[in-house]
C-alpha cells in the first residue's frame, strides 16, 4: 500500500505531532489538538518531529521508494491519503482483506 499525500502536507502532520507523556497519547496541534489546559501544558514534540528532519525522511524516501515500487508495482496499490482519515482508512482495510 502506498499512500499518496503531498509533501508539505506530511511535514505539517509531523510538525505538529505532539505526545502526552502521562496517558501515551498523540496529539496534533491542528487536526486533533486537546482542550484540555493540563494536557495541553505537558505535551511534548518528538526531537525528530522538526520541518528539517521531516525533509531529510522524505529524501531518503524517494531515494529508496522509487526501487522499490517498480519492482513490486504489480502487487502495490497507490491510496490518496489526502482524503479524510476514515475514507483512507476504508480503503487500506478493503486492500488489506483481498
Amino acid at each position: 500500500i502506498q499512500l499518496d499525500v503531498d509533501d508539505k502536507v506530511l511535514i505539517e502532520r509531523v510538525v505538529g505531532r505532539r505526545t502526552d507523556p502521562v496517558t501515551g497519547r498523540i496529539y496534533h496541534m491542528v487536526y486533533d489538538a486537546p482542550t484540555d489546559k493540563d494536557v495541553i501544558s505537558r505535551l511534548v514534540q518528538r526531537s525528530d518531529d522538526t520541518e528539517e528532519k521531516a525533509k531529510v525522511r522524505l529524501d531518503a524516501y524517494y531515494q529508496h521508494a522509487s526501487a522499490l515500487l517498480n519492482r513490486y508495482k504489480a502487487l502495490v496499490t497507490k491510496i490518496n491519503g489526502m482524503q479524510d482519515k476514515g475514507s483512507v482508512f476504508k480503503q487500506v482495510e478493503a486492500v488489506i482483506r483481498k
